[in-house]
């Protein structure tokens, strides 16, 4: 196989050049991982007005839902949030912003099998869920969603090999071509409270921005960011 370039080889080449990497490895994916199902460029309407904090990095800034709570710090982590758990669901949903520098964060290919590869559709078979990656474009920001569900192979600690199976997860992921390099959106829980969820967690991709951008209101209903 390829190697595949990464989402934002230079943090000043165009939007055209970024969207013709991620067409290439999808086409190129296509072939080889059969559990990924890539959709078309299509564009994410932006959104503004909904309540919530601004954060930022990388040149790029967005607004998480005002109900989500906010949790620690880490290296290479720019936010944490957390959103309550629906009846019937123990956990809440957790969502990561990861950043780990320009140029850094590997291949867009690689991180949406490393994603896809934490789910698996039951226990017996072990064998890998199917996720659903769409490559969208929220104003001058080109994004990369991600979407899987089933038994969810979550980690103890980062780079580890001892896994806690959750079954009935959903992780929405979003790998996001900022001017300062990729900025990482993952978000796992119960797939009801992730449900729930789905909405906010589109307007939040609908809310990005390029620091120094004006805000604008945009009445047009967003399309779908988590491959629904």
């Amino acid at each position: 196989m390829n190697e595949s370039p990464p989402i934002c080889p230079s943090a000043k080449r165009s939007f055209l050049l970024c969207a013709t990497l991620v067409t290439f490895i999808a086409c190129d994916s296509a072939k080889t991982l059969p559990d990924i199902v890539y959709g078309d460029l299509s564009p994410l309407p932006a959104v503004a007005g909904q309540a919530g904090k601004i954060d930022s990095v990388a040149g790029a800034r967005w607004l998480a839902d005002g109900a989500w709570r906010r949790g620690d710090v880490a290296p290479a982590r720019v936010a944490t949030y957390f959103a309550t758990p629906v009846s019937g669901d123990l956990d809440s949903a957790e969502l990561r912003v990861n950043y780990f520098g320009p140029s850094q964060g590997g291949a867009l290919e690689d991180n949406v099998l490393r994603w896809q590869r934490q789910f698996i559709t039951d226990e017996t078979t072990m064998r890998s869920a199917t996720a659903k990656a769409l490559t969208q474009l929220v104003g001058e920001i080109p994004l990369t969603t991600v979407e899987v569900s089933g038994v969810y192979l979550s980690s103890v600690t980062p780079m580890a090999t001892e896994f806690v199976r959750k079954s009935g997860y959903t992780l929405f992921g979003a790998i996001v071509c900022a001017p300062g390099g990729s900025v990482f959106f993952k978000m796992t829980g119960p797939s009801a409270t992730m449900e729930a969820n789905r909405e906010s967690f589109r307007k939040m991709l609908g809310s990005l921005k390029l620091l120094g951008d004006r805000d604008t209101t945009n009445k047009d209903t967003l399309d779908s960011a988590a491959g629904g």
